[in-house]
């Protein structure tokens, strides 16, 4: 009967025993736990060659720069000690208490603080401990020697201490980079709690922490068989040798570790990702729903694999819009659009046809939706759609972009009207934005008179805003943004009408862009504050240039302030589009000035016009940008011509060879065949300038 026992009691543990080892075997994260432990191999047996050739003072001994470094270093670690010998005097009871404190604070802050801060800490605090440890060690014997003050002696050569020194501060540096590894890698997901192993994955887990603490027991067990017999002197640059080499190959465990996880998180990433797939393609989305927001969160946070990355976005493309003869829940559906539209973000090359699965996902929802009583998820679907239809516009032409914006002013105008008048006052608020906002790209791609129309109507969005409130104020953002629109919007009409009501709408335009100015800080909100800089430099011009009073000419000169505060941020390197775009407003303003004001004033005005268009033309090429080089130099073109008007002499003369050449330079890429009106226009230009070039000759003396 014992013997019965025993045999199944053998029985178990054997069974037991073999599928543990089968799961170790079979696991995705073997390999990574066998090469970690073939680099502790590697490690150990590299810090055992050193400590054997540093035992025979042979090799990294002798007259070396490395020892002359250290010898250097001892020499101000002496100083310091003895300087501070009094004050670093703790009484014996406490010294281990205190030590203690030193590394648990060092350990604290290296964990938590950036990498490389963290190993600044380390040194210091721990050449510190050393220091204090050296101080406490030899008191004791200065003191039964008799010896005070200045005659203190803190020998040059380390003993027995110093090597326990070395070997605590590689076991230190080792744990802190654990504990980086075990705060970065829990942070982005890369190892996951044991659970998640699987049921044979605790025996993974366990010797996976086991493998870790080898260098440490190691370096300990090395430096224990170096020292129990005192055979050689100590050698100081064979000891910071072998320490370098031993904190090299702790580094390199740790950075391997974190790689092999990385391997080993993919694997179970794919596998998750199969298991996702297969419970969509048996009907059971609602059972995919959290690994789905999972997966995606993973892949935006994560630089993964363009593989993986596809894999993720094919299974949130199928639950967001499965195919006929699967199942589709509004939940799920708009979850996965949800997913996909954030995630188009961090995938330019992908983004269009996935937010073309987003639309059809939403499209769905709001569908499903719509046969249900439920007109506040209805209400955020469609808000969700529009965001969607306007996000694909930025991809199209304007003539494919317009029914695209169509759309999104339809599913916005849908939601405000689930949510109703007593709906939640932020979401109502949020969507009469966006659907002014798609109001003012949509008149962009329209024609006259409708795109008048459609600014009416982005007019009315962005001011049904501000009354949603019924008398509370909104929050400054809220109530920035909008006066900002609204400002472009009646901007936008000023330059569509004449007459009188042109003028009151760009005064409209002048106070709402200087009301959302005085809500806007330039070191808060860049450039918010840049944007409506410029918004209000264009605003100003054009009312400068229909005033033709001092009041139309102080216009001007706010316009030319306003627009040089955007260059502030919109600089070159940052903005390069936007600031060529500044630039030439700039230049349209300086040129207005150069004729309203008499004299050198003028003149200086023209000159700075001219420097701005050559200061654009050294960024512009004509082989990256064609039309825009040409119509900057188009632009010099005309600037010089009127500037020659207001010289004489040869001054005058030059401008206009200058003007003729810059024609020229238009001419190259305004060609007859690929820009007919173009060239037309500029042949006009460089002739009526050969003509003033022939008269001003005649006038020359």
């Amino acid at each position: 009967m014992p013997t019965d026992g025993l045999h199944h009691a053998w029985t178990w543990l054997s069974t037991g025993a073999a599928k543990a080892w089968h799961g170790f075997l079979t696991h995705p994260a073997t390999p990574m736990l066998m090469l970690e432990l073939a680099l502790v191999a590697v490690v150990l047996a590299v810090a055992a060659i050193f400590t054997l050739v540093s035992r025979l003072g042979k090799g990294i001994a002798g007259r070396s720069v490395l020892e002359k470094i250290t010898r250097g270093l001892a020499k101000a670690d002496l100083d310091f000690a003895i300087s501070h010998t009094d004050w670093l005097d703790i009484p014996p009871r406490w010294r281990w208490l205190w030590l203690c404190l030193i590394f648990g604070t060092i350990a604290v802050l290296a964990t938590y603080l950036p990498l490389a801060m963290s190993l600044i800490i380390l040194v210091f605090g721990l050449l510190f401990a050393h220091i204090v440890y050296r101080v406490w060690t030899y008191n004791e014997d200065d003191r039964a020697q008799g010896l005070t003050g200045e005659d203190r002696r803190i020998p040059m050569n380390y003993d027995m201490n110093h090597e326990v020194w070395l070997c605590a501060v590689s076991v230190v540096i080792y744990m802190t980079l654990i504990f980086h590894q075990v705060d970065v890698v829990y942070r982005g997901q890369a190892f996951a709690m044991p659970g998640h192993y699987g049921r044979e994955g605790y025996f993974v887990y366990v010797l996976e922490h086991l493998l870790r603490s080898l260098p440490i027991v190691g370096n300990l067990f090395i430096l224990d068989n170096r020292f129990a017999s005192d055979i050689r002197p100590v050698n100081r640059a064979a000891d910071l040798a072998i320490f370098a080499i031993r904190t090299i190959g702790d580094i390199v465990v740790v950075l391997v570790i974190v790689k092999m996880a990385q391997i080993s998180l993919r694997k179970r990433f794919i596998a998750n990702l199969d298991r996702q797939e297969a419970r969509l393609l048996r009907g059971k989305p609602d059972a995919a729903i959290d690994a789905l927001g999972d997966l995606a969160d993973f892949v935006a946070q994560h630089d993964r694999r363009d593989a993986d990355r596809l894999k993720a976005i094919e299974l949130l493309s199928l639950a967001a819009d499965p195919p006929l003869g699967h199942t589709f829940t509004t939940r799920v559906g708009s979850y996965a659009a949800t997913r996909l539209f954030h995630l188009s973000a961090g995938a330019p090359t992908l983004a269009r046809e996935m937010l073309q699965t987003a639309e059809n996902g939403w499209r769905r929802a709001a569908a499903e939706y719509g046969m249900s009583d439920a007109p506040d998820q209805r209400a955020s679907v469609l808000r969700s759609l529009g965001d969607c239809l306007s996000n694909i516009a930025d991809y199209l032409d304007d003539d494919e972009a317009a029914p695209r914006l169509r759309d999104a002013a339809q599913a916005y105008r849908q939601a405000l009207l689930e949510y109703g008048e007593d709906g939640d006052s932020v979401q109502r608020v949020q969507t009469h934005y966006s659907l002014g906002y798609v109001l003012l790209e949509l008149s962009h791609c329209l024609e006259a008179p409708e795109d008048l129309q459609t600014l009416h109507q982005a007019e009315m969005a962005f001011e049904a805003a501000l009354t949603v409130f019924k008398g509370e104020k909104p929050s400054r953002r809220t109530w920035t943004c909008i006066r900002f629109k609204l400002g472009v919007v009646a901007f936008e009409i000023s330059r569509r009408i004449d007459g009188p009501e042109r003028l009151a709408r760009l005064h409209t335009a002048e106070v709402a862009l200087r009301d959302s100015l005085s809500s806007t800080k330039r070191s808060v909100e860049p450039l918010d504050w840049a944007a409506a800089q410029g918004y209000l430099g264009l605003v100003l011009t054009d009312l400068g240039a229909a005033l033709d009073t001092d009041a139309g000419l102080q216009k001007l000169h706010e316009a030319e302030d306003c627009l040089r505060n955007a260059l502030l941020v919109y600089t070159r390197k940052d903005h390069p589009a936007v600031w060529v775009s500044a630039h030439r407003d700039l230049i349209n303003v300086r040129i207005l000035l150069g004729e309203r004001l008499p004299g050198q004033a003028g003149v200086k005005k023209l000159e700075d016009a001219v420097q701005a268009c050559q200061t654009v033309l050294q960024t512009l090429t004509p082989q990256a940008t064609p039309e825009p080089w040409a119509d900057m130099q188009e632009k010099l073109g005309d600037i010089l011509c009127i500037l020659s008007r207001r010289l004489s002499g040869s001054e005058g003369q030059q401008r206009l060879e200058a003007a003729a050449e810059a024609f020229r330079q238009a001419l190259l890429i305004f060609t007859a065949e690929d820009e007919p009106e173009g060239h037309a226009r500029v042949q006009a230009s460089l002739a009526a300038v050969v003509a003033l070039m022939a008269d001003h000759q005649r006038l020359l003396p």
